[in-house]
């Protein structure tokens, strides 16, 4: 296996990996909230569906901590942001499918093209099926589902055993 074709395989995989871990995260956001605090101004929270970042001049009183949360009605589907004058604080929502949107299709993409690699390689299997269509005569269509062979795909039918 070539580097490339390995890469493009970790690639697909790792994608796939964080776009299950994003959707768990999603999921359980709209029970439990994480917060991360940064300095006594800054907190970074997922919660509600969506990731936070606030910024309080008075500062935060806790240390990082995990926080049960009661399910709302509805969850964070737009974006936030929003900001008291005067007292230093204000707050920046990002909702957790803007993050899981762009990585799914990214997901596709890279799948996509891995199967089609995979394809590519094995040039005797029916594009549309899988079939081997080693031993299908040229120009015959695929005995599986129909699709018209290509030259390449098909054995011709005057071709010569190999010799040792």
């Amino acid at each position: 296996m070539s580097r490339r074709s390995r890469l493009r395989t970790f690639a697909a995989r790792a994608s796939l990996t964080m776009l299950v871990a994003l959707m768990v995260v999603w999921g359980a956001s709209a029970w439990v909230g994480i917060h991360w605090h940064f300095a006594p101004r800054y907190m970074v929270s997922i919660a509600d569906g969506a990731c936070w970042f606030e910024r309080d001049d008075g500062g935060f009183v806790a240390a990082e901590h995990v926080v049960w949360v009661l399910p709302l009605e509805s969850r964070r589907w737009c974006f936030e942001f929003y900001r008291e004058s005067g007292s230093g604080f204000w707050l920046r929502s990002i909702p957790l499918w803007a993050f899981a949107a762009p990585l799914a299709m990214a997901t596709a993409l890279l799948w996509r093209s891995e199967l089609a690699a995979r394809r590519r390689k094995h040039p005797e299997l029916c594009p549309r099926c899988g079939y081997n269509n080693a031993a299908t005569p040229t120009g015959a269509p695929c005995p599986e589902c129909g699709t018209p062979t290509s030259s390449t795909t098909a054995a011709p039918i005057d071709a010569a055993p190999p010799t040792a």
